[in-house]
């Protein structure tokens, strides 16, 4: 069985990811919360009932996954700088401002650590509590944000025509917003080796851009959730690393 956590982001993943378990023979249990990644000590939230409404699902995910000798693999998804910095990307996002990830007493804390550090450490510590209890745990790294609403990047509505071009990211771009956060997640990675990284940069980044369409299909939903054609499209890549070595079902 395959555990499926996270933010909004794991909730879009789910078809893919559980149709190609299926085929291999594993279940596939989904529990997301969206805007509150499952990290153990870190918690997002506009005001204190939201930051400890997160708090407590966090700790509902982790004990049922500790509790449940069925999971075998868990792969964490969720998105990256918008935690760490509290700003959106590109138009569709210019006028949204978000608070940081923070922890479940944020006065108490101030000053203490960065919102990357409270990320960093909520990972490692879900991670820790999963591993020990012999599970194979990896984390998806944010796929690129378009910047634009996913509709923008189609023609007009008779005709559904593609335009690609509407629907790209210069990669410095991308790099530029995405940098700190990657450099953290493989800096961590290295401190803690059973903590598998799965990165699917590639996928959608290359000959300078990032691009939401692929084989002429629009890979996301909106400007930074994967469709379910983005969802199915990255799902070998996925538990190619969170089924390494495992012979159970």
């Amino acid at each position: 069985m395959i555990g499926l956590i996270g933010d909004s982001h794991a909730h879009v993943l789910f078809s893919g990811v559980s149709e190609l378990a299926e085929k291999q023979g594993y279940g596939t249990l989904l529990l997301a919360n969206s805007g509150c990644p499952p990290l153990v000590g870190a918690v997002t939230g506009r005001n204190d009932a939201e930051r400890q409404q997160c708090a407590h699902s966090i700790e509902k995910i982790v004990n049922t996954l500790r509790n449940d000798k069925r999971i075998a693999s868990v792969i964490i998804a969720s998105r990256g700088p918008q935690y760490l910095t509290g700003l959106g990307f590109g138009p569709v996002e210019a006028n949204h401002n978000y608070l940081p990830i923070t922890t479940r007493s944020p006065l108490v804390e101030a000053g203490i650590s960065s919102p990357g550090q409270i990320f960093a450490d909520g990972l490692v510590n879900t991670a820790t509590q999963l591993h020990q209890r012999g599970m194979r745990v990896s984390y998806l790294l944010q796929v690129p944000e378009l910047g634009v609403p996913a509709k923008d990047c189609l023609g007009r509505p008779l005709t559904l025509l593609a335009q690609p071009n509407q629907c790209t990211v210069n990669y410095e771009d991308y790099q530029r917003r995405m940098l700190p956060y990657r450099a953290l997640m493989f800096g961590l990675a290295a401190k803690a080796p059973f903590l598998h990284i799965i990165d699917t940069e590639h996928v959608f980044c290359g000959a300078g851009v990032c691009s939401g369409f692929s084989d002429n299909q629009l890979l996301y939903a909106d400007d930074n959730h994967l469709s379910e054609a983005g969802s199915r499209r990255i799902a070998p890549l996925i538990l190619k690393t969170a089924l390494e070595g495992d012979t159970g079902k």
